[in-house]
């Protein structure tokens, strides 16, 4: 396997010996995102989901609606689904939302939607190993790229006396979907999807 430590620490953020991560939860596992493929973080208030509409051509096991970001439409996806985890249940006991973090790529933004959102962190190189097989076999998710250990207690991560902190699952999250499923859901929007659910059943499984 490369050594995804060093492809990291020869990154721009890599200069530093660290790797800054927004430490977040989904399905009871904590991960980990590069701080530099996130562009915000959409709180309650103005994450609201939109359902789909009637359109059994669309793929929902990736798109789980849109909501609205800097004035346009956004296409949010779900981080378990496309993990295959279950939500945990504490999160499912609590009154608040889903949390949508946003990031960008060559067809635009995409909104990911999460169990629960943590803190930024500074997660040395040091500290950060590659995927064991035995995981990266278990979850079956080619984004996944190192095992972090926390050396600060966060909300979500505690350090015992020996210093030695909780596992950060760390994931790519630019990859979670390949190139043509990201396109095919960046570019349609929810007014296109709307309009097309009114008039036909559209096949949205394929490139138009």
């Amino acid at each position: 396997m490369e050594d995804l430590r060093q492809s990291h620490s020869d990154s721009t953020i890599g200069y530093f010996n660290r790797v800054p991560v927004l430490v977040f939860r989904s399905g009871g596992i904590v991960f980990g995102a590069d701080i530099e493929d996130i562009v915000e973080i959409l709180d309650d208030e103005s994450s609201e989901i939109e359902e789909l509409p009637d359109t059994p051509g669309l793929m929902r096991h990736d798109l789980v609606g849109f909501t609205t970001f800097r004035e346009n439409e956004l296409a949010v996806i779900s981080f378990n689904q496309q993990f295959s985890l279950t939500i945990s249940l504490d999160n499912s006991m609590d009154d608040q939302n889903d949390q949508v973090i946003v990031v960008k790529n060559d067809y635009g933004y995409l909104g990911i939607q999460v169990d629960q959102i943590d803190n930024i962190i500074n997660l040395e190189i040091e500290h950060i190993d590659p995927i064991p097989d035995f995981v990266e076999s278990l979850l079956e998710v080619e984004s996944l790229w190192g095992m972090g250990k926390a050396s600060k207690p966060t909300n979500m991560l505690s350090v015992n006396e020996d210093g030695i902190g909780d596992v950060i699952m760390l994931v790519e999250l630019n990859d979670i979907l390949p190139d043509d499923q990201k396109r095919l859901i960046q570019t349609t929007t929810y007014s296109k999807l709307k309009n097309m659910s009114e008039t036909s059943t559209p096949n949205l499984t394929s490139e138009p």
